[in-house]
């Protein structure tokens, strides 16, 4: 069915947000729990508990509109989990690397997985936020900038990652990285700015 009005549009954001949230609330713990270092373990578990509060968001904002959340699957994230439970399986198979070598890769792997989510998600916020705000749906658009937020520190989490945890003697310490989606989210969306 084509769509035909912004509200509708919107709607189908916040379907497509809350099946994702849906689905990383599952892989959230399956990447901690193979996480090898800590830290990066309590970064996911962090996220799984954050994604947990935006469902509770999506719904208020789904009852707010009269609507029900489920009814589309969020292809795109689906893709990414399955291909998270794949490296989690292939852990170990490789026999060419020191264990504490394949332990690196693996934990380098879901920081690369974990960031690709994590833009998609920023992604998604900043168009869902652009449509609330276009529509005037002002308690709908505090929940959703708070989602955004949460996000955009997820993503800087996950950046300034020492590299020494995970398998290099030097780290990587980054200031304040401005990628193209955060930096995004931060200027003007339509006529109209986005004041996160």
């Amino acid at each position: 069915m084509p769509l035909s009005t912004l509200l509708e549009h919107y709607i189908n954001q916040l379907r497509d947000a809350y099946d994702a949230r849906r689905q990383l609330v599952k892989v959230f713990p399956m990447m901690a729990a193979a996480a090898n270092d800590e830290r990066l373990g309590r970064a996911f578990r962090e996220q799984a508990a954050k994604t947990r509060s935006h469902i509770k968001d999506l719904k208020q904002i789904f009852r707010s509109l009269k609507e029900k959340p489920p009814g589309q699957a969020c292809t795109t994230i689906q893709g990414y989990v399955e291909e998270i439970e794949s490296l989690i399986m292939m852990t170990g198979t490789d026999s060419r690397l020191p264990v504490d070598r394949e332990e690196a890769v693996l934990d380098e792997a879901l920081i690369a997985h974990a960031r690709t989510i994590e833009y998609y998600v920023i992604t998604t916020y900043i168009t869902i936020c652009t449509y609330a705000e276009m529509l005037n749906r002002l308690d709908d658009l505090a929940l959703l900038r708070q989602t955004l937020m949460d996000e955009q520190d997820a993503h800087g989490a996950l950046t300034c990652l020492p590299v020494g945890s995970v398998g290099h003697k030097t780290t990587m310490r980054m200031k304040k990285v401005q990628t193209p989606f955060v930096a995004a989210s931060r200027v003007s969306t339509g006529s109209t700015p986005l004041r996160i």
